[in-house]
């Protein structure tokens, strides 16, 4: 199996060889999965690989799926999304850490992690998601562990309890979050905004088909779509944005289930 170290990963270069700690090599398995020794070198390996996507000449997020001391998989996104749902990793969330890049999009840095990561991490089972900006700050929720009488409940009622949990944490976090997102907005456009978030989740479970229906309509509107594109980027570049969000979360997290953590700078 192929040795690779988290700091210089992929590669290994001869010259380098002496400097290298025995505790950050990873194996590389014939599934394409990597083996570390540790949780931690599997979570470095994952940190700097999304951090060098972030670097790299055309940045993007790249996304890395950890469980425990194994990396699940990698896939790549666009300058500013990724979609996991839509890879070969998607059946392999479940108490799983999903580690991506979120890029600068205003003056002080990169945007704290969005409903959208959150209803990911929720509706997928992932035991958290991480978001790294290109300085090595990190953005994080992550579940809450689950209480002792939870191990005595048999597996049923668990998974039927589980679901309900989650679904309506993620329906009243998308309630609240859309309600935060509109109110940066005029008042004649904020029912506007948050049909149109509706139909960007895209979840008839937590929206129902009629409302994505209206935002999907709206979204044909190009005149109200620039409108709103302009403020949004408005509100990102004076970092109204980043800091409302990230008071949403430490307002809101403990609300969700969820535990929220960030040393990303210019949130005070």
């Amino acid at each position: 199996m192929l040795k690779i170290n988290t700091l210089i990963s992929p590669k290994i270069f001869t010259s380098n060889i002496k400097k290298i700690n025995s505790a950050s090599l990873g194996w590389v398995r014939p599934d394409n999965t990597i083996t570390f020794q540790t949780p931690t070198a599997a979570h470095t390996y994952a940190k700097n690989r999304v951090i060098q996507a972030l670097k790299a000449q055309i940045p993007y997020e790249k996304g890395v799926l950890v469980k425990s001391n194994r990396i699940l998989g990698e896939i790549n996104g666009n300058f500013n999304s990724i979609d996991i749902s839509k890879s070969k990793l998607i059946n392999k969330t479940n108490n799983a850490d999903f580690v991506h890049g979120h890029p600068d999009l205003y003056p002080d840095g990169a945007m704290p992690l969005s409903l959208g990561d959150f209803l990911t991490m929720s509706g997928h089972q992932m035991r958290s998601i991480i978001a790294y900006n290109k300085r090595g700050e990190y953005s994080i929720l992550s579940t809450k562990p689950k209480s002792n009488f939870w191990n005595l409940m048999p597996s049923g009622i668990k998974n039927f309890f589980d679901l309900t949990v989650r679904v309506g944490a993620s329906s009243t976090a998308l309630e609240k979050y859309t309600k935060m997102w509109s109110d940066f907005f005029p008042a004649e456009l904020r029912e506007k905004v948050r049909l149109m978030i509706h139909a960007n989740i895209n979840n008839e479970l937590l929206s129902g088909k009629k409302v994505i229906e209206r935002g999907r309509n709206l979204q044909k509107n190009a005149d109200l779509v620039n409108q709103i594109t302009l403020l949004e980027h408005e509100f990102i570049q004076s970092g109204t944005a980043a800091r409302s969000i990230h008071n949403f979360w430490k307002d809101n997290a403990d609300k969700f289930n969820v535990r929220y953590t960030t040393n990303f700078s210019g949130l005070k």
